[in-house]
């Protein structure tokens, strides 16, 4: 089946481009800094989980953080694709750069130094845990939770 050409005007294609080079820059923005957005959120949760794992006390608990993480995962990613989608419908309009430049870098550094006292405080919880575990093979205690399932007698 042949497809008909349907009648367009000059004029309408020009109006047609002139508004998508106007949109093109801002719909271009949104998406990656939307993107940037959501990876850097993905990242930190990544790079969270490896800490929440060393707090768990039994299989079942890991069973569950797991299972809770991989929704939470879909999740995340069923609402960026629709953050794309409206992005991409909007042309670009919705785009709102930072007050300033500063306000930006500002903003990051807060996100760091939120993330560092986040990872300081996982780390403290890490070596007293490991400090009391020693503790316990020290006072010839069995520890409560042995490396691949093993005691330390067996």
């Amino acid at each position: 089946m042949t497809k008909t050409p349907r009648p367009h005007s000059e004029s309408g294609n020009a109006e047609t481009a002139q508004r998508l080079l106007a949109g093109g820059p801002a719909l271009l923005a949104d998406w990656n800094a939307s993107l940037a957005d959501f990876y850097a959120r993905r990242a930190q949760k990544y790079w969270q989980y490896p800490f929440a794992l060393a707090e768990m006390k039994s299989l079942a608990d890991v069973a569950h953080s797991l299972a809770e993480f991989e929704r939470e995962l879909l999740a995340d990613y069923a609402d960026q694709a629709d953050e794309l989608r409206r992005i991409a419908r909007s042309g670009g309009k919705a785009h709102h750069a930072p007050a300033s430049y500063e306000a930006h870098i500002l903003e990051a550094q807060n996100d760091a130094a939120q993330i560092i006292e986040e990872a300081k405080a996982q780390a403290e919880h890490i070596v007293a845990a490991a400090r009391a575990r020693m503790g316990e093979a020290e006072a010839g205690e069995e520890p409560a939770v042995a490396p691949a399932g093993r005691t330390a007698r067996g």
